[in-house]
């Protein structure tokens, strides 16, 4: 009698999930990883001068070149991997027992994404207002104007930094 990749075989337990879903233990690793990156990034961003480390985000791009590109929608399964790992940022900030910067989640993300080859660009942007308000600065990760991390209303800012992978 054939056996379907749904029958236990003896001895086995059934598969209660697709293959194509990630275990609990990878979501889980995933989540510890992107906290280590967090930490990482709070250090440097604390302690470190930037000009030592600006180079780990990617390439600096002109800001005027980032305006204009990437209009059409991004390939579904990266950005469906890029929000994966852009939720996993998030639990991980949530998971501190301190609030962590919209800069360090951009950069963890970034960080994050850097081995799949993601192009996804790192923005730092000023408020247009008042720049100088508690929010007046703010940090974003976005996949072909998508953003993925840092939502905010990206009219109300001007890009001052733009960091391309």
């Amino acid at each position: 009698m054939p056996v379907s990749p749904n029958t236990p075989e003896i001895g086995r337990p059934a598969l209660k999930r697709p293959d194509r879903q990630p275990s609990v233990w990878a979501l889980r690793f995933e989540t510890i990883r992107a906290v280590l990156l967090l930490l990482r990034a709070q250090f440097l961003i604390r302690f470190v001068p930037m000009a030592r480390w600006h180079s780990s985000l990617g390439q600096a791009v002109e800001v005027a070149k980032t305006d204009s590109v990437g209009s059409a929608q991004p390939d579904p399964a990266a950005f469906a991997f890029a929000r994966a790992r852009a939720r996993r940022v998030e639990r991980a900030a949530a998971r501190l027992p301190w609030e962590t910067s919209c800069l360090a989640r951009a950069m963890a993300l970034q960080w994050l994404l850097a081995p799949a080859g993601c192009a996804t660009r790192l923005v730092i942007a000023m408020q247009r207002e008042d720049w100088r308000a508690e929010h007046g600065w703010h940090a974003w990760v976005e996949l072909d104007e998508v953003m993925l991390i840092g939502q905010c209303d990206p009219t109300r800012y001007h890009r001052v930094l733009c960091f391309a992978r």
